[in-house]
Formats: C-alpha cells, sequence, structure tokens
C-alpha cells in the first residue's frame, strides 16, 4: 500500500535561473485560467513528471522521470502511472501494482480522487485556483513564460519559500510546462557545511552563522505536459476489464489477472 500512497506525495519542482521583469496584472487571469483547465473533466493528459533534490546526505540522488496518462471524467477515471493504474468508479477506486501484482480496491468518490490528481498534476492548490493568485505570489516574466514568487519568504532569510515556474502557449492559454520548487532550511554545523560547499555544493546555498551554518534545501517536481486533450470519450478501461464479481458475490481479478492478490477494502 506504501507504494500507491508514494503516488500522492509527488509534489515540488526545480527552478531555473533566467532574467525576469515584472509583468502586467493580465498574467494573473491568464495563469488562472490555464489552471482551471486542469481542473475541469472530461481530460485527458499525457505528462511526465521528473523530481529531485538539490541536497541529499549521502550523496546527490538522480532525479527521476515518470510517464503518466491520465484520463479524468466526471463519473470515472484511469490512471497509467509508471508501473501502477488506478480505475475509478463513482464510488470505488483500484488501484494496481503491476510489480507486486496487487490490487486494492477501496470506497472512494470520484471527486474525492479528481481531487487527488488535481494535486499530482500541480493544480491541486485550492488558494492557487479559488484566491487572486498576484496576493499570494509576485508574478514576473521571463522568455519562457511566468514565474510566480511566494511572498512568504524563509524564516531569517530574504528568499520565496516556493516558486512556480510556467510555460504556457499563448495560442491556446495550456500549459507546456508546470514547476513547482519548495525550500526548506537544513541545519549543519560549520565543518559540515564547509565539507559540503567543498563537494561542490552551490556556495550561496550555505549560510553561514556564528556557531551554526544553513543550507537552503529545493526539492522539485518538473511536469511536462505532452498534451491535454478536453474531447469526451470512452475510457482506455474500467472497473470490469480489471475486476469482477463472482457467483458468491466477492469481488475477484478477471482472466488476465487471476495472478493478481486482490484486497478488497470495502464492505461492497
Amino acid at each position: 500500500m506504501k507504494q500507491v500512497i508514494c503516488l500522492n506525495l509527488l509534489c515540488l519542482v526545480l527552478m531555473t535561473s533566467v532574467a525576469q521583469k515584472p509583468y502586467p496584472p493580465v498574467a494573473a487571469a491568464n495563469i488562472m485560467h490555464s489552471m482551471m483547465a486542469l481542473r475541469t473533466p472530461p481530460l485527458h493528459i499525457g505528462v511526465t513528471i521528473t523530481e529531485g533534490t538539490n541536497f541529499q546526505v549521502p550523496a546527490v540522488y538522480p532525479a527521476t522521470a515518470v510517464s503518466a496518462e491520465i484520463y479524468l471524467r466526471k463519473n470515472a477515471a484511469y490512471v497509467r502511472f509508471g508501473e501502477f493504474e488506478q480505475l475509478a468508479s463513482d464510488s470505488l477506486a483500484l488501484m494496481i501494482n503491476d510489480s507486486l501484482q496487487q490490487m486494492f480496491l477501496i470506497s472512494s468518490s470520484i471527486a474525492d480522487l479528481n481531487q487527488q490528481w488535481y494535486g499530482m498534476l500541480g493544480v491541486g492548490n485550492e488558494r492557487m485556483v479559488a484566491v487572486a493568485i498576484d496576493s499570494i505570489y509576485r508574478i514576473e516574466q521571463n522568455p519562457e513564460g511566468y514565474r510566480l514568487l511566494s511572498k512568504a519568504d524563509l524564516s531569517g532569510i530574504r528568499t520565496p519559500r516556493e516558486v512556480i515556474d510556467l510555460v504556457i502557449n499563448e495560442r491556446d492559454k495550456q500549459l507546456t510546462r508546470l514547476k513547482i520548487t519548495r525550500r526548506s532550511i537544513v541545519l549543519l554545523d560549520s565543518a559540515k557545511a564547509e565539507a559540503l560547499k567543498d563537494s561542490g555544493f552551490p556556495a550561496d546555498k550555505i549560510i553561514h552563522g556564528r556557531d551554526i551554518s544553513y543550507v537552503v534545501k529545493e526539492t522539485y517536481m518538473q511536469m511536462d505536459y505532452r498534451y491535454i486533450d478536453t474531447q469526451d470519450g470512452q475510457l482506455p478501461y474500467i472497473l470490469s476489464d480489471r475486476i469482477g464479481k463472482d457467483e458468491a458475490g466477492q469481488w475477484k481479478p478477471v482472466s488476465g489477472y487471476v495472478s493478481y492478490q486482490l484486497i478488497n477494502q470495502t464492505t461492497l
């Protein structure tokens, strides 16, 4: 179950350093339009999600990328996320781990599941969608599109806690890339801070105090949207393509999935 839950924990993105300039207030309206488009079924989205961090102990781990196909409808959904599948109806959700050959059946509303995937797509932040963006972020323009810098800084440091980079197709106002960077402070003693700097860690991310040093950690996720289709249509798979009820009324995997372990967490 932990492997499935991990899908819900992805959330953060690498900030790129480019020349910036203030952008007119119309930017907020354009951004709001693009974000709301990803919260309105029907949707078929192809996206590659890359996550990583600038700081790891012991060693810098390479960024990891996963491809996802997401179909959201008002009464059903299908998602393929790497080795995971999720199929949902208006009251049930089936999560499948192909590598472990396990299925988890739970009771859940399609509205809750869609909200989960809005978060995965980077548009689950209700504040960002429902509240005026420019009241939470400073909006700037760069050669690729928009940059949103949170007005809340890290404690004691004039550095935004969160930075969101958006690349928006100006013709149809669709997102082509979304990056969200969240920063935190990691305390280190001076000796460890010096050793970290000597290893190649950016010196401007290390703040030296009298007795302690601070590292600004950046954790990120980048979402590259291959396509966003808002046309309604059939889902590639539905629940009955994976499970069905036997003569005793118990849920069982269908042909082709009989080797999978089904864990039914519903009362149905």
